[in-house]
This record gives structure tokens, C-alpha cells and sequence, in this order.
């Protein structure tokens, strides 16, 4: 495995979901990451994240504010602000990051096969935290949104 390979095509699943879906053009912030994302909002953050394995295994993880999380919802359905669900979106955001997975792995080699588990929101502690042994890798993005922030953690198993 590539990690400067992997992290490329992690970086530009991002900026391609996000700038064609979503019409939002990101910046990334180097040496900042999740912990710079907690302590820096004030608002509620929520997380999900996504297994995966093939040639290798890992995890993705997305941790952002909650009100960034409505914005892609209402913006992803096509719903009026006010009819926007909790279900609606940990839908949605499970769903972005199942496509994020997607695209980072075929950017990073589109003949190999992976598998990918089922999103699955998750505890704000466990995105932070190590979530595999001391032997795993951690990489993490800070991306800005012209009016939010938000992270990204790719975690890859050795």
C-alpha cells in the first residue's frame, strides 16, 4: 500500500463529492485535525464512519458540526430546511461517507476490490481516539467549507 497514493485519492474523494454534489468548494488546513475541529466549534459535532477491506483494511471517519450536517441534508434531498429529520440526516451522512469510501478506493487503484461494511454513526470519542491497534495508521484532514469546517480520519490496519 501507497499511504501518500492512498491519502492523494482520499483528499480528491472528497474535494470531487463535495464540489459536484454539493456545490462547495473546500480548502484543507495543514497540521490541524479533529482536535483542532472540538475545540474549535462551539455547536454539536456528530460522526459516523465506514469499514473496509480488500489488500488492506481500514476505516473512514467524517466528524462534522451538526449544522453542516443539516445544510448537506436539505441540500442532498432537496427538502425545506424545517421538514429535515434526525434520520434524515445520519442518512445522509452515512450515505456521503459510504460514497467518499467508494470513490477514495477507486481513485487509489481501480483494479483492486474491496469490500465496504454499512455506514454506521458513531461516538465522537471513538473518531478521536486510536480505533485500532498501536500497529494502524491515522491520517487526518481539516477542511474548510466557505462557512463551516469539518474533518476527515482515514484509519488503515498494518
Amino acid at each position: 500500500m501507497n499511504v501518500q497514493e492512498l491519502t492523494k485519492a482520499m483528499r480528491n474523494s472528497i474535494s470531487e463529492i463535495f464540489e459536484t454534489m454539493f456545490f462547495m468548494p473546500l480548502e484543507y488546513e495543514e497540521h490541524k485535525g479533529i482536535e483542532d475541529l472540538v475545540t474549535g466549534i462551539e455547536e454539536p459535532l456528530i460522526g459516523a464512519n465506514i469499514g473496509f477491506s480488500g489488500p488492506f483494511i481500514g476505516r473512514l471517519a467524517i466528524l462534522l458540526p451538526q449544522g453542516l450536517a443539516r445544510e448537506l441534508t436539505f441540500n442532498f434531498l432537496g427538502e425545506d430546511e424545517s421538514a429535515v429529520t434526525e434520520d434524515m440526516v445520519d442518512g445522509t451522512i452515512k450515505e456521503i461517507l459510504n460514497m467518499l469510501a467508494g470513490k477514495m478506493l477507486s481513485l487509489y487503484d481501480p483494479s483492486l476490490v474491496f469490500n465496504l461494511e454499512i455506514p454506521q454513526m458513531t461516538d465522537i470519542s471513538l473518531i478521536k481516539g486510536d480505533q485500532t491497534t498501536t500497529k494502524g495508521q491515522n491520517f487526518e484532514l481539516f477542511i474548510n467549507t466557505v462557512d463551516n469546517t469539518f474533518c476527515m480520519k482515514l484509519t488503515i490496519e498494518n
